[in-house]
Order: C-alpha cells, then structure tokens, then sequence
C-alpha cells in the first residue's frame, strides 16, 4: 500500500476532530464590606457546581468592591468590571442583560414571612387575604424589586435608604411589619439590630419571584454553559443537596405548610414553567 493509500484509509476511520471547549474566564463582585445576610456562600457554591457541570475548563474570579446594590450592578456588569452577578429579576433587569433562567433559590425569594414587633404578632391573627393586610404597612428598601409588586397589590409601603434603618422603623412603630423571605428572616431575626423583633406564627406573602445569574448580553457562550452546567446539577442531584444544605433548616422551621398563603399577583415577566425548578411547601392539613 502506497503512503497515500494508507494516509486515507487511516483518514477514513478516524473521528471527526473536535476542538477542546473554550476556557471560560468568569469574574463576579466580592463586596468589601459583606452583609451578614448575604447569600454569597451558597451562590458561589452552585456557581461552582455550574462551571464543573458545564465541561468546560473554568477560572472563577472574584473582583473587590465596595458594598452596592443590585442596581449598580447592572452598570458594572455593562461597564465589564465583572461578567457575572446573582441578582433579583425584573423587567428591566432582563432588558438590559441576559438571564440564566434557573430560579438559584427555588423562589423561596417570593415567599415572604413578617418580621414584627414582640407582642405586635396579635394584629395579625384575623389576617386571611390582601384586603386584611392591607391595613398594615409594610417595610421596603429603596429601588427594592419586589415594590412594584406589593404596591399593585395594595399593599401600603413606608420606604428606607438602608437595610439597617428597617429594624429601626419596626421597633419604632412607624412600620408594622418587615416582609423578609424564608432564606433570610431567620437569620436576621438573630442579629443584635432584631432585638425585640420575631416573626409572625401564621401568614406566608407569596409572589413569583427568582433570583438569576445574569450575564452581559454579548456573552452567550458563558451564559449556555452555566445554563446546561445548572441543569446538569439538577440532574445529578447536586442542586437539590447544596439547596437543603443551606436552607432546609430555614424552611423547616418556618412550616409553610401550616401558615395562610397570601398571594400577590405577579404578571410582569414570564417565569420558567417546569416544577422541579420551584419549591413547592406541603399542602395545609
């Protein structure tokens, strides 16, 4: 056999050359100056989790910055300080970068119990719907993305430059309540800003809600390869563990199953449909 002859009888049987997948390089903010109710921890191990999943070869590198809020992000995502960020969906938000639609906390986001005043927990006990509620005033940071959402639903709302001023409005009485969802309300309650605070036994504020990791939206390579790396997490059970590692305790402790759902209509944005992405509480007894 020629060299030639043989050259393409190998050529013939060999496979298809496939390059290697892309290194991805992915940045995101590590605040100087953390809050202790951030979600960083568990984030950061899904994100993780993702780029493992993925098949791609990864670098994860986190960039300082001084403590901001969600809305500044959006400007440094697009300025390209960073190519990545967890950040609470809105319209907006979704206009002006690109999703990863994997709800990161299952939308225990949107599931909001009232962090109240010791001894104020009675107001609430004949409180069955949003007519009832809405007698109440509830406790909101400024530019927070769930406004929009409890103000069309009639919910009256006393607003606050910082986090930390909330605690304060509620122990003085100029707040009646402080919704704060399940990942975070037991947390905070254990803070020395919450002392005289605790959380109201009997209601559950439910809305759509999801936080995403959000991406620029000339990155489509780096958002599909965390989207397929999520899925694969999911898949493989690695989501679900990391997901009752860190919360299965809070969920357990604020029993949705036994609490009034009061819920908030939602119809701004189009959420994912399949189940397994959302937590779901038991049925009330």
């Amino acid at each position: 056999m020629s060299f030639i002859a043989g050259a393409s009888a190998c050529n013939s049987q060999s496979k298809p050359y496939t390059p290697p997948p892309t290194k991805l390089h992915v940045t995101y903010p590590e605040p100087s100056d953390r809050n202790p109710h951030g979600f960083d921890a568990y984030v950061l191990t899904l994100l993780r989790l993702a780029l493992e999943n993925s098949g791609h070869p990864f670098a994860l590198t986190p960039v300082k910055r001084p403590s901001f809020g969600e809305t500044r992000s959006e400007n440094f995502l697009q300025m390209r300080e960073y190519n990545l960020h967890w950040l609470n969906t809105n319209p907006h938000r979704e206009k002006l970068l690109r999703p990863i639609r994997v709800p990161l906390f299952r939308g225990l986001i949107g599931w909001r119990l009232a962090l109240v005043k010791l001894g104020d927990e009675r107001q609430f006990e004949n409180t069955h719907n949003l007519t009832h509620l809405s007698h109440f005033k509830a406790g909101q940071g400024h530019n927070w993305p769930d406004n929009p959402i409890l103000r069309r639903n009639g919910i009256p709302l006393q607003l606050s430059a910082s986090w930390e001023g909330l605690f304060k409005m509620l122990d003085q009485g100029r707040i009646d309540y402080f919704p704060r969802s399940v990942i975070e309300i037991w947390d905070e309650q254990s803070l020395p800003l919450a002392r005289g605070l605790t959380v109201e036994p009997n209601i559950v504020l439910h809305y759509r809600a999801a936080y995403y990791f959000f991406t620029r939206r000339d990155s489509p390579e780096l958002a599909t390869a965390i989207e397929s790396g999520l899925y694969a997490a999911i898949a493989n059970g690695d989501f679900e563990r990391t997901f009752n590692q860190f919360y299965g305790r809070a969920i357990q402790r604020s029993q949705l199953g036994t609490r009034r759902i009061i819920a908030l209509e939602r119809n701004d944005l189009n959420f994912p449909v399949a189940e397994l992405l959302w937590y779901k509480p038991p049925k009330r007894e």
